[in-house]
């Protein structure tokens, strides 16, 4: 699978993070004394614009997409099939023994009724799953397209 290196996140508000903005394009990293190493920050928009953005709302794209063709992020909250689940990337193990044993590092869904299982467009597919909000604020984000400039 061929995929893109692509993020979100909310840009910081006036006054509280929510009242941010979306942004869309390539995370950014920050190496600098004065941070974290590895913090992600912000989001490159174009080439030569950069946002700064609340890393609590940092989301990676997982290369699939929901029944209805919108890009899946990490912290999206995904329903249809099984119960709503939130997708989330790193190293996953369901703890189950057998055929059902699933582990690795990835992206994966993980839910208090369901447990974890890797993500995929099959699964998204076989469960015909929907991108029902976000995790970090429970609305749906709106795609770069439905962005007012």
């Amino acid at each position: 699978m061929n995929m893109e290196l692509k993020a979100r996140g909310r840009t910081w508000g006036a006054l509280h993070p929510a009242e941010g903005e979306w942004v869309y394009g390539q995370p950014l990293i920050l190496m600098e004394e004065n941070y974290d190493n590895g913090l992600y920050d912000g989001i490159r928009t174009s080439w030569d614009t950069n946002e700064d953005i609340d890393p609590a709302s940092f989301g990676l794209f997982t290369g699939c997409k929901d029944r209805c063709e919108k890009e899946v992020y990490s912290g999206d909250i995904l329903s249809g099939g099984v119960p709503d689940c939130v997708v989330k990337f790193g190293a996953f193990d369901n703890k189950k023994e057998y055929a059902n044993h699933d582990r690795g590092v990835g992206f994966y869904v993980e839910s208090d009724n369901l447990g974890i299982a890797s993500l995929t467009q099959s699964y998204i597919d076989t469960y015909d799953l929907k991108v029902i909000g976000n995790a970090h604020d429970k609305t749906v984000p709106p795609m770069p397209n439905q962005i007012k400039t």
